[in-house]
């Protein structure tokens, strides 16, 4: 192919790809897809939805949105639920852009100029793989305040070796330079996550940037999966991932990963010895309690054989009380209707002598 081909190709060629994973987001999907057709570039750019089966009418929406915009966005739907990593996958081998800029439906960008901001600094920057910008995070039912994901002291220039310690990447931010891998090794597939393996297989290729800027919003709600787990059910979820990256590394950074599994071993210990002690503590109230109502049940034992015995007495000793005196008034009128009769006896005795 001549210079000029691959000059013409190049131009037709998107810029950036932009690869927007949603799976139940109706209520959120379209001001994510409006976020990212409102950016400004000096480029061509493209969109790859890729729906994972909702329930809720999201597949519908993303395909109303393709059919609004067909130059512009193309759908990778699932045959079914739980594919979206298969999907999001090839979705990103498959895009055409230079640059592949990630997004959830949930989420969303705020400058339409995060785009055109993130593609300048790749191009100035070859030896980063990736860059990413700050985030707003809010809670959705507004229980706290919103905060920002990346603190004021956020460096400029990271890489793997920071990436393995935690993921301080929003999944609404990063920008990753396309063609730095050209596979995906089976360990994705089954991760608990599908972006923070994303960053470290590229992050192995290169560095990190950080544009210090505001540019996305990040939603924080119940049906989110991280959201949704306790403490614990975050810690054991991290452990297992670390178990799980840890042989594909080389020396080096296996030992940064078995350093996090033991740190993180240590706070699951902590919690476990937290909870068996507010177990402990909640034991023996419940003791305590229990040993209470045991002495109610002793006293209403107790009170219920002197009450019986009560009922039983008055049958086996002389009557007292109202009953002596009912006896007595009785055994007064029996009297008094003897002498009567013994009156009227002598009485008829008396008239027979006279007569």
């Amino acid at each position: 192919m001549s210079s000029r081909s691959v000059a013409r190709a190049n131009e037709a060629r998107p810029k950036v790809s932009v690869v927007l994973l949603t799976y139940n987001h109706a209520k959120w999907i379209t001001q994510a897809v409006e976020s990212v057709l409102m950016q400004e570039t000096n480029f061509d750019y493209e969109v790859t939805i890729v729906e994972d089966c909702s329930t809720d009418g999201t597949r519908e929406m993303v395909i109303d949105f393709r059919e609004r915009f067909p130059e512009r966005i193309r759908l990778r739907l699932s045959e079914k639920n739980g594919e979206y990593r298969k999907n999001l996958a090839a979705a990103f081998l498959d895009s055409s852009g230079q640059y592949i800029a990630q997004l959830d439906g949930d989420d969303y960008w705020t400058s339409p100029a995060k785009l055109q901001k993130q593609a300048d600094f790749l191009d100035a920057y070859p030896e980063c793989v990736m860059c990413f910008h700050n985030v707003r995070v809010f809670d959705e039912d507004g229980a706290v305040e919103p905060w920002y994901l990346n603190s004021s002291d956020q460096e400029e220039i990271t890489g793997l070796e920071d990436l393995l310690v935690d993921n301080y990447i929003a999944s609404c931010s990063p920008m990753l330079r396309h063609g730095v891998i050209e596979e995906f090794p089976d360990w994705y597939y089954t991760a608990a996550w599908a972006d923070w393996p994303l960053y470290l297989l590229h992050a192995q290729h290169g560095k990190i940037g950080y544009l210090d800027e505001v540019m996305g919003a990040r939603r924080f709600h119940s049906g989110g999966m991280w959201a949704g787990l306790g403490n614990t059910q975050k810690v054991e979820h991290t452990i297992r991932f670390y178990e799980l990256i840890e042989p594909t590394f080389d020396a080096r950074h296996r030992a940064i990963v078995q350093g996090r599994i033991t740190a993180l071993s240590r706070k699951l210990a902590r919690e476990y010895r937290n909870r068996l002690r507010r177990k402990s503590v909640r034991l023996k109230e419940l003791e305590q309690a229990l040993a209470e109502e045991r002495q109610k049940v002793r006293r209403l034992r107790r009170r219920s054989r002197r009450m019986s015995r009560r009922l039983q007495e008055p049958d086996q000793r002389p009557h007292g009380g109202v009953a002596n005196k009912v006896r007595g008034a009785l055994r007064r009128v029996s009297e008094l209707r003897s002498k009567v009769v013994q009156r009227s006896e002598r009485k008829v005795d008396g008239d027979s002598a006279d007569s």
